[in-house]
This record gives structure tokens, sequence and C-alpha cells, in this order.
């Protein structure tokens, strides 16, 4: 069974690195694992100093790592689902139903929902871990926040969708004809499906952990506490809090921030002068992250 891994925190607090160092860690163990960038501004390839892309890619025994084109696949999804409703669909129905498709595609949180769908496809995935290098904060409390917003929104639609339905059954019968069935409430429901299926993993702490990066600074520490309150509000575990770049805080202010959240603390690491990037320095993270890597490997 695959068990999720997010890193989330504030842009610039270094998930990007930990993300890579975590799946390294975890591949030299024998698990087979998968490092996902969700970010736009895709980092993964910068850091691991080699070429990736939108398919898996090799980077050593048990280790692949892939960025995502959220954009570009949420367009080829649409594509799919009206070149499967342009060939039963009356023309007026395929008309409408085109226009929907192309709204959803385009619109906000596109994103986020097609990010969704993919979390499923890698929860049933072979690999052993999928570890998501996440987009900055904001987006990634989007994210986790979609499904639900996503079912109330889906169980509406679905109730407005039904009475047309009920409506198309009895003119067809009226006319003597067979009723066609409704791809669009079929398209809903489908949906509102997945919602619940990705729902009960990511609220699952034996299939998901979800893990925070920060800083020793007032601004980076204030944005996770109040991320940290968010993802209790919506019933998301979080397994712990990786202090990235770290150095004995001078500042009172910064020094009540870490103390506010130093039960939730699991790992220290300290900051490094040079820059860290390709394998080989990556490697060299591992004994600093171990009560992450033990957290994770425990659960398989």
């Amino acid at each position: 069974m695959t068990h999720l891994v997010f890193l989330g925190g504030k842009g610039g607090v270094g998930k990007t690195t930990l993300s890579c160092a975590i799946s390294y860690q975890l591949a030299a163990r024998g698990r087979r694992t998968l490092l996902v960038s969700t970010d736009p501004a895709h980092s993964v390839g910068d850091v691991l100093d080699m070429e990736i892309g939108p398919a898996p890619r090799r980077v050593v025994d048990n280790l692949y790592a892939m960025e995502l084109d959220l954009e570009k696949i949420a367009l080829e999804k649409g594509s799919r689902v009206k070149n499967i409703a342009v060939k039963i669909l009356p023309p007026d129905v395929y008309e409408a139903f085109s226009k929907y498709v192309d709204a959803v595609v385009k619109g906000p949180g596109v994103d986020e929902y097609t990010l969704i769908e993919k979390i499923l496809d890698f929860a049933k995935s072979e690999f052993n871990y999928v570890v998501f290098d996440t987009a900055p904060i904001g987006h990634t409390f989007k994210l986790l926040q979609l499904p639900d917003l996503l079912k109330s929104w889906l169980d509406m639609l679905r109730r407005q969708r039904l009475s047309y339905v009920k409506l198309s059954k009895n003119v067809a019968k009226l006319k003597g004809e067979d009723y066609r069935g409704d791809p669009l409430l079929e398209f809903l429901e489908e949906t509102a499906k997945k919602i619940d299926a990705v729902t009960q993993v990511l609220k699952n702490p034996s299939r998901t952990s979800f893990f925070l990066v920060a800083n020793p600074e007032k601004v980076v520490l204030d944005e996770t506490l109040r991320f940290i309150e968010r993802l209790t509000e919506i019933g998301i575990p979080l397994k712990g809090v990786i202090m990235n770049k770290y150095r004995h805080p001078t500042n009172p202010k910064v020094r009540r921030l870490v103390e506010k959240i130093s039960t939730l603390i699991i790992a220290y690491v300290h900051e490094d002068e040079d820059e860290i990037y390709g394998v080989e320095k990556i490697s060299k993270i591992g004994a600093v992250l171990m009560p992450v890597i033990n957290k994770l490997t425990t659960l398989s």
C-alpha cells in the first residue's frame, strides 16, 4: 500500500531540498519511492542537478522523480471528456456540456482539483512512498481544504442535475423514445466518488504523513503556527515540524515562537554555508533526518 508524504511550508524554507533528502533516505532503505514536484516553480531538478520532467525518471536505485504540469493535465483531460461526449450526446446537449468542461479546466482551483485526482492515482501506485514537494503554504492549504469544499459544491450540482434528468426521462417517455442517459450527471457522480476516496486517504494517518518545514524566523514561524491550527480544523494529521536552516535564535520573540512548537519539532537541520545540490550532497543530510525516516519506515 502506497504511503503519501507531504512537505509543506512557506516559500523559501527549504521544502524542496528536504523532500529530495527524505526521498533519498527512503530509497536507500529499499523503499521504492517517487518524488513529485507540485510547485509550478519546479526546483526538484535543480536540487538533484538533473533534468526532471512530467514522467518519472530514475535518480538512483529505488528513487524516481517527476514534475507535474497540472495545467496541461487538466486541458488533456477536458479534451478526452469532450471527445467521448460528442459521440453520444445530441448537439444541443453537447454544446452546453462542452462549455461546462471548458469553464472547469480553465477556472480557478483547477490546479488543486487536478492534483487531487493525481493524488488518488499515486495512492494506488506501485511505489511504497510518494513524497510531494508542495507549492508554498497558502496553495497547499487550498489543496487540502478543497475536497470538503468540492463535496458541498458537487452535492448541489448533482441535485440540480437530477431534476433535469427526471424531466428528460419524462419527456423521452412521452415521446416514446429511449432515455440515453446523462454524461454530465455520470461525470459529477464519478467525481464525487473520487473526492470521497481522496478525503479518506488524506485524513488517514496510516496512509498520509504531513510535515511542516520551518526556519527560525518570526514571519515563517507565525505562518507555521497558523497552518498548524488550520490543519487541525480540517482534520489533517500533522506528523511533525522540521526546523531547517537552524541557528540558535537570539531574538526573544523568535525564541518564544520556537518554544511554542518545540513539542512538534522532530528534526533540526542546521544552517549550511555550502549550497546543497546534486545527489551526493543530498545523500549526506541523512543523519539529522533520522527521526522523520523512522516515523515513516515504521508505517511499512
